[in-house]
């Protein structure tokens, strides 16, 4: 982010698409991240912390794919309202079942995947 900085203050960034593709890379990879770590502390039982990172990895997910240019495809939309919606859940310990929350984790992981090939 230091060179991207750099590269901005210098003015030798040479599109906005350029810009918003780093930004959609950068999204992307947190999206990445905070699936990997929900489906660690889902693993782990840690249900609050795993719900925030769901939350987390929809957020980053939908900010790559607006970042992207891309239009949010139903299936990506759902994933990441179903994501939301089972992440509200566990962040306030509300019974969710496995089967829900696996669900949940194995959508946005596969959306994920597939945005990075758009």
């Amino acid at each position: 982010m230091n060179r991207l900085a750099d590269r901005v203050e210098k003015k030798t960034v040479r599109s906005e698409k350029e810009l918003n593709d780093i930004f959609a890379r950068a999204e992307h990879s947190l999206a990445q991240y905070y699936e990997a770590k929900g489906s660690e502390s889902w693993t782990r039982k840690e249900t609050s912390q795993a719900g925030r990172d769901l939350r987390a990895s929809a957020t980053h997910l939908e900010r790559a794919l607006t970042w992207a240019g891309q239009r949010i495809e139903e299936k990506s939309g759902t994933a990441i309202r179903d994501a939301r919606d089972v992440a509200a859940k566990m962040e306030k310990e509300i019974a969710v079942a496995g089967s829900e929350a696996s669900n949940a984790f194995e959508a946005i992981k596969k959306e994920i995947g597939a945005s990075a090939h758009k």
